[in-house]
């Protein structure tokens, strides 16, 4: 939703290219890895120059925002973990003189594979009948605790 305060034709106004912004990155990325770049433009025929900021504090320890470009890049990759939360919400100011407008960045996290797998216990048994046909048999099925893929053990 976009708010208008003021009028005329004369008025100015500051507005993101996007009206909000997607972009996806492997968990636990380097310091300095490219995220995006969030744009806007001033409306109207002046011309000034533009600063982009964070508008919460946690985001900063996360990302990195070069405040004359709108390049969005890593900080503290350490803090993006797939297995503690798959996407993050950023909110991005943009200013210029008198004028500001805020737009919203969200960070898709996808997984690697950073986890040694768990069992719940040292020791499976399990049994199948004798001359079972078939190019696979199931003896026992182990489930990835995120997902529903299936491991078969042969």
């Amino acid at each position: 939703m976009e708010v208008t305060v003021g009028g005329g034709s004369g008025s100015l106004s500051l507005k993101f290219d996007q009206a909000s912004y997607l972009a996806m990155i492997q968990e636990n990325p380097a310091k300095g890895t490219y995220v995006t770049t969030v744009r806007a433009s001033i409306v109207g025929s002046a011309s000034a120059p533009i600063t982009y900021s964070l508008v919460n504090t946690n985001d900063q320890q996360v990302f990195a925002l070069d405040t004359s470009s709108g390049v969005i890049s890593i900080n503290n990759g350490a803090k993006l973990d797939f297995e503690v939360s798959q996407e993050v919400h950023v909110m991005v100011v943009a200013s210029s003189s008198n004028l500001f407008t805020y737009t919203r960045l969200v960070v898709q996290v996808t997984d690697i594979n950073d986890n040694a797998p768990k069992f719940a216990q040292n020791v499976y048994y399990s049994s199948t009948w004798e001359g079972e046909e078939g190019d696979q048999v199931y003896v026992t099925q182990v489930r990835h605790p995120i997902s529903s893929v299936g491991f078969i053990l042969e």
